[in-house]
């Protein structure tokens, strides 16, 4: 992999993700047992990033798997985008990465929005 292109951590991004389910106001009584009853499972499937360009279009794709009492209750993948500009950073592989953690944070986002319309 090239020097310039960069990567999002499993550990960083399974972190985010339970951080934002235990801060989601739909997520209470989930965040109350954690560590007690839930598990989640996370799967950085791909990361399409591009290698060069003026603007900045990473894809991320990312299997979501819950489970409680130790079953499988919801499974789902996530693709996401996030784009960086010039106007965001002058240097590619600053813009590379804000356009990675864009696209990182849209996914935890669509992920928390789908499951919290979800009964368990």
């Amino acid at each position: 992999m090239p020097f310039w292109t960069s990567e999002i951590s499993d550990e960083n991004f399974t972190f985010a993700v339970k951080e934002s389910l235990i801060n989601s106001q739909a997520f209470s009584e989930l965040s109350s047992k954690w560590e007690d009853d839930w598990g989640l499972e996370i799967e950085i499937l791909n990361v399409d990033q591009p290698l060069v360009g003026i603007d900045f279009t990473v894809k991320t794709q990312v299997k979501y798997t819950l489970y409680k009492k130790g079953n499988k209750v919801y499974e789902t993948t996530v693709y996401e985008t996030g784009k960086a500009t010039p106007t965001d950073a002058i240097i590619a592989v600053a813009r590379l990465r804000i356009a990675n953690e864009k696209s990182a944070k849209a996914n935890i986002a669509k992920f928390v929005e789908k499951i919290s319309s979800e009964k368990f």
